[in-house]
């Protein structure tokens, strides 16, 4: 059985459990996923996405924190301790299309934020909580044929702050708007300050959603999850370079994906 502690962001545990899951089908290996709350993801997946027959989630406790997490000072050592004492087989980090390099004998433990190869289908997966869902059908339904989505990654990202300037959206925005008069666009950022000065800048060709930027929240983690179904519903996507965020949302519904990089200005 192959023991999986997806980490990171939303989008990478997205991606990470639906490549898991599509190795199991295939190579017909049973998977238990231990979703755990860190941090930078303080959010359990009960509270984001209903529960799925396809999916076996241990949902986030003091004990998977202790027990099967990555070795951390946040966690005392413990699970290091603890696979030496009872000799379990653990891989820490593994690297991207990494998985069919290892083992899958006898129960494995895998840590990771790292696609491993081809994604089960993302909806047939991830099914928002009602809640949330509400919201989502809320916002797209004001989207028209001609709604686009703009993801733009702020904050600690340098590569997706350095490769992909708003200015690069500026120009791709006002090009649109010479052949579709009648564009508008769906904006997601993690930065309010990009939310202002673009809705300022454009008026109202500019939706967003509301969000609690922290993910450090539960409500936070909630918001951008409606964001991100949001966004997967747009006509087109121009997403942040070096954002799993951008590809996941391209990957749940089909949407095209252009990543906005400054070597293609």
């Amino acid at each position: 059985m192959i023991n999986l502690i997806p980490y990171a962001g939303l989008g990478n545990r997205m991606r990470v459990i639906a490549s898991f899951v599509q190795y199991s089908q295939n190579q017909n290996v049973p998977l238990k996923i231990f979703w755990i709350r860190e941090p930078g993801f303080n959010c359990c997946f009960s509270d984001i996405f209903e529960s799925n027959k396809l999916l076996q989630i241990d949902d986030h406790s003091w004990i998977n924190h202790f027990v099967y997490n990555k070795a951390s000072v946040r966690n005392l050592y413990i699970p290091k301790l603890l696979n030496c004492i009872l000799k379990r087989k653990y891989h820490y980090d593994l690297p991207i299309n990494s998985l069919n390099n290892i083992s899958i004998a006898g129960d494995v433990y895998i840590t990771t934020y790292s696609q491993q190869g081809d994604m089960y289908p993302l909806k047939n997966l991830f099914v928002p909580k009602k809640d949330i869902q509400s919201k989502i059908d809320t916002i797209t339904s004001q989207f028209s044929p001609n709604t686009y989505g703009l993801h733009i990654r702020r904050k600690d990202n340098k590569a997706s702050i350095e490769q992909s300037p708003i200015e690069l959206f500026e120009k791709a925005i006002e090009s649109k708007l010479t052949t579709e008069l009648d564009a508008r666009f769906f904006l997601c950022s993690d930065d309010q300050g990009v939310k202002e000065y673009l809705k300022n800048k454009y008026g109202g060709i500019i939706m967003s959603y509301d969000s609690v930027l922290s993910r450090a929240s539960k409500q936070g983690i909630k918001d951008a999850v409606v964001e991100l179904w949001a966004l997967s519903n747009t006509k087109e996507i121009w997403g942040s370079f070096y954002s799993s965020y951008s590809e996941i949302a391209s990957a749940i519904n089909g949407a095209d994906l252009k990543i906005m990089k400054s070597n293609e200005i």
